[in-house]
């Protein structure tokens, strides 16, 4: 037998979250491996989308963009979506390492010291339309005595946010989010604790992995844009400051997790 409330009670997500796996049904669109969204995730998302009157997104396929054109939803601001590209190269610019695909870049780690961090938009002229995998994972490079980012601004170019994008950023407050978002992958946000409140108005906000904000204890009020269609397992779980008439989920949300406020304050 498992004592759930005594995980619960820890404050050792990894564990929490592999325990509290054997209560859910899983059901996510998101994969922790995945480098971008995937053909099968997006055409899921559109049968979705269908069912529910709310246009597709474009199809992703395998062959890249070779004429340099945007796509008329690009153009029109729309949702784009990222398609599965071979590695060119990788690299350093400023405070930020990554890596470059035929059409986009990939940001995949962040090695400054800033309070105030702003994503840049391009590297060496591609949109950077991708936060990877741990980018920013718990202010890493910071020495025990040194304050983390406490302010984060993402530009428009990105699309999608990749598992344990920005986990453990304790002393983040306020974060600006692009208006092509589509995607915040599983654990993105996970103990953000200074985190109070999270705005996706004006996005393209689509799917929001399990346990995407869980544990972000201060966190008073979220918006969510119509056309969300997903939301994962316990996105919201431990927002011990959230109560029910400050989440606003859209009727565009079809499927829904479960758990998704467990831990939360009660109305």
């Amino acid at each position: 037998n498992i004592n759930y409330q005594r995980y619960y009670e820890s404050n050792d997500s990894v564990i929490f979250n592999k325990i509290y796996n054997q209560f859910l049904d899983l059901n996510i669109i998101g994969n922790k491996n995945s480098k971008v969204i995937t053909r099968e995730q997006l055409n899921r998302i559109n049968i979705i989308k269908e069912k529910n009157n709310i246009t597709p997104s474009p199809t992703v396929t395998d062959d890249s963009n070779t004429d340099g054109e945007d796509s008329d939803a690009a153009n029109a601001g729309g949702t784009t979506t990222v398609t599965e590209e071979k590695l060119k190269s990788s690299g350093t610019e400023g405070d930020f390492d990554y890596e470059l695909y035929d059409t986009y870049a990939k940001i995949t780690r962040y090695n400054g010291i800033d309070l105030d961090v702003t994503v840049p938009d391009e590297i060496e002229g591609l949109p950077v339309k991708v936060i990877g995998y741990k980018a920013f994972f718990r202010n890493y490079n910071l020495t025990d005595d040194e304050i983390g980012i406490t302010k984060l601004t993402l530009p428009d170019s990105v699309e999608i946010i990749e598992d344990y994008a920005f986990t453990g950023l304790e002393e983040v407050v306020e974060i600006d989010f692009g208006k092509k978002l589509y995607s915040i992958g599983s654990n993105s946000f996970a103990n953000c604790y200074a985190l109070k409140t999270l705005n996706f108005t004006g996005t393209n906000l689509t799917t929001i992995g399990s346990w995407a904000f869980s544990g972000c204890r201060v966190i008073e009020e979220i918006t969510l844009p119509e056309g969300v269609v997903e939301i994962g397992n316990a996105a919201f779980q431990r927002c011990h400051s959230l109560t029910e008439d400050k989440l606003s989920i859209p009727q565009s949300v079809t499927e829904k997790g479960k758990g998704l406020m467990f831990g939360c304050t009660p109305l």
